[in-house]
């Protein structure tokens, strides 16, 4: 699949800092997360993607839903799903 994207903090906790957060996913084999907070989707389907600080203290997550790309067929013409969206 391979697309990507970043999920950013607003805020984080009085005492802390970006590097005190850890991210993970809650189904690698779907979206994976760095520890920045880059998302990649590596199959069709969703994860929840959790961040929190390293003594886990605090914690949010956010669902990522990752969809399958769809050759479509009109009059013998393929036509990729993501040149409709972007249409």
């Amino acid at each position: 699949m391979g697309t990507s994207g970043k999920i950013s903090v607003k805020s984080i906790p009085s005492g802390y800092s970006e590097s005190d957060l850890v991210w993970k996913s809650s189904d690698p084999s779907k979206i994976t997360v760095d520890s920045n907070g880059n998302v990649q989707a590596v199959s069709a389907g969703n994860a929840s993607i959790v961040v929190s600080t390293k003594d886990g203290k605090n914690t949010v997550s956010c669902a990522v839903i990752a969809k399958a790309n769809v050759a479509l067929s009109e009059n013998g013409k393929t036509v990729d799903s993501e040149d409709l969206m972007a249409a």
